[in-house]
């Protein structure tokens, strides 16, 4: 069964989680709602793409398995260059101990409980300084 809604998770190398900022003012991470017939990895790449001008290979399924919403890991395929759509005002990598104040507190107890599994060390094709300019970029 495919959910109604998918996220995912990019991890640097450091460990370090990529987060958006939308429209709304919220850190949320890369993903939404499938179109009527989609295949939940090939709807979460192609919001990949959308969102932030990624292409991304979806992994494994890190919670939400069998439910409405779900979070899976995400690995970079090819460069980093993002270009961001109209509702991401910017996007920044975050550690687990440091995430920002705008979270939402279910994301963040997610996001920590992944942590403490090993998840944000899985590590990608991610590198830190290819993020830095972007992380401070408005649209």
């Amino acid at each position: 069964m495919n959910p109604q809604s998918i996220n995912g998770v990019l991890v640097s190398p450091e460990g370090d989680l990529l987060l958006m900022l939308n429209d709304q003012d919220q850190w949320v991470l890369p993903g939404g709602n499938l179109k009527d017939g989609e295949d939940a990895r090939d709807s979460l790449a192609r919001q990949f793409h959308e969102q932030l001008g990624l292409r991304v290979s979806v992994l494994g399924t890190l919670a939400g398995e069998g439910s409405a919403v779900e979070t899976r890991l995400c690995e970079l395929s090819g460069e980093f260059r993002p270009r961001l759509d109209l509702a991401v005002k910017r996007i920044g990598l975050f550690s687990h101990d440091r995430l920002p104040a705008e979270l939402q507190a279910p994301l963040r107890a997610g996001l920590e409980r992944l942590a403490r599994h090993g998840a944000a060390h899985a590590g990608t094709a991610v590198g830190k300084e290819r993020f830095a300019a972007a992380a401070l970029t408005a649209v």
